[in-house]
């Protein structure tokens, strides 16, 4: 009993070794793990590559958008700000407005937000300042009366630095000879940046105080302020503890204006995950047939095996340990194959003569890619245990034949 207790493994492998009678077995069990090594592979590719996309989107987008904006209660304006830059996961906090406009120059006018910034405050958190092409971030400065665009509104608006556009907010209006007109005041443009997204085409940056006095707020009094936060998508965590300090406080997170995005994009991924994962399980329906084929091959050395005193738990044992070992090893081979081709997936592409971009609007090429290894560790577990799960019912079947019906047509 205990020598066939540490030889079930020395059987199996042998069993997966040999040659079948039918080489149609054979053939079946080469595409089976084939079909487990593809599935595992083109699942790791495509969970990397769309974590990629999705980190250019927390990169880009979420790097201009205000991640968290808190206006304080103008009943209760005594609240210290500079707090909430000790709340964790919080990188800083600047005075910030924001208000939606037109931006005209010479040639063309388009719709855009205003956002209102202090310069000093946001130059060492914001991706726009780290992104400045052309001029100066720091030329905001109070009573300048200057301006930052991205590069492609700049392109359409069809203007440079030293240039001069007129603003046009929505949110306040004016009374004149001519009827209510909007409050507006030309800026010059001071610098020219490129964050790599589409929020590019949108976006003006002004100083806070300037952009305070068009809205015919008090002088000097900023009541709104930007939040940034280590990691966007621990916004929920930033809110309730920022809620828990300052009730009055009115908070407006970024997943307001994005969050379909994202949302967007999380079900595509976990979409394509439950798509990729049913050529697995494909491939692990045909572990079952090629295993009741070799069952039914191997019914005489079942026989002997439990004539010979082998248990029907022994025996269940082999053939999950067979199945077990092409299951395994198509797991294995489509994990490495799969972490190798994410790791060369451009160079490989660029090879081919395949050009995929990024973002149309610019010049970068190829496709993002992340891997996380949590979800290499999911995937190559979840191909394991659909493999184990088809050896049972064959496992069980040859555990339960009759040594006696079949050795007597032997």
């Amino acid at each position: 009993m205990t020598l066939f207790k540490a030889n079930r493994f020395f059987i199996a492998l042998r069993y997966s070794q040999s040659k079948s009678k039918s080489g149609f077995v054979s053939f079946i069990t080469f595409f089976s793990v084939a079909g487990i090594g593809l599935g595992v592979m083109a699942l790791i590719i495509v969970l990397s590559v769309m974590n990629g996309f999705e980190s250019e989107l927390k990169n880009r987008i979420l790097g201009v958008i205000p991640h968290v904006v808190v206006e304080q209660n103008n009943k209760n304006p005594a609240i210290d700000m500079t707090s909430l830059a000790a709340i964790p996961d919080v990188m800083g906090i600047t005075p910030f407005i924001q208000t939606s406009g037109l931006v005209q120059s010479s040639s063309q006018m388009k719709a855009i937000s205003v956002q209102g910034v202090d310069p000093d405050s946001a130059q060492p958190l914001s991706l726009i300042a780290k992104n400045i092409q052309v001029g100066d971030f720091m030329a905001l400065q109070p009573g300048a009366y200057q301006l930052v665009l991205g590069r492609q509104l700049a392109t359409r608006l069809n203007v440079r630095v030293g240039d001069k556009v007129r603003i046009m907010l929505a949110e306040k209006s004016v009374f004149t000879p001519m009827g209510r007109m909007p409050v507006q005041r030309k800026f010059m443009v001071a610098g020219i940046f490129d964050a790599g997204s589409d929020v590019d085409a949108s976006v003006a940056l002004v100083n806070v105080y300037d952009l305070n006095k068009m809205l015919r707020q008090p002088i000097g009094e900023i009541s709104t302020h930007r939040v940034y936060l280590e990691n966007a998508f621990l916004v929920d965590k930033v809110v309730q503890q920022i809620s828990a300090q300052n009730a009055d406080l009115k908070i407006v997170d970024w997943r307001q204006t994005q969050g379909q995005l994202f949302q967007a994009v999380k079900m595509e991924k976990n979409i394509m995950w439950l798509m990729l994962a049913l050529i697995i399980a494909v491939a692990t329906f045909n572990i079952v047939s090629a295993l009741v084929m070799l069952v039914n091959d191997k019914k005489a050395e079942i026989a002997s095996l439990k004539t010979m005193g082998m248990t029907d738990k022994d025996i269940v044992s082999i053939f999950i340990f067979q199945g077990m070992y092409k299951g395994v090893g198509g797991a294995v081979v489509g994990t490495i194959f799969g972490l190798l081709l994410c790791i060369y997936l451009n160079d490989l592409m660029q090879l081919m003569g395949i050009h995929i971009m990024v973002n149309p609007a610019y010049e970068a090429s190829g496709l993002p890619v992340v891997i996380e290894a949590n979800q290499v560790v999911l995937t190559s577990l979840s191909a394991i245990v659909m493999s184990f799960l088809a050896t049972i019912y064959p496992a069980y079947t040859a555990a339960k034949m009759q040594p006696a019906e079949i050795l007597k047509h032997e």
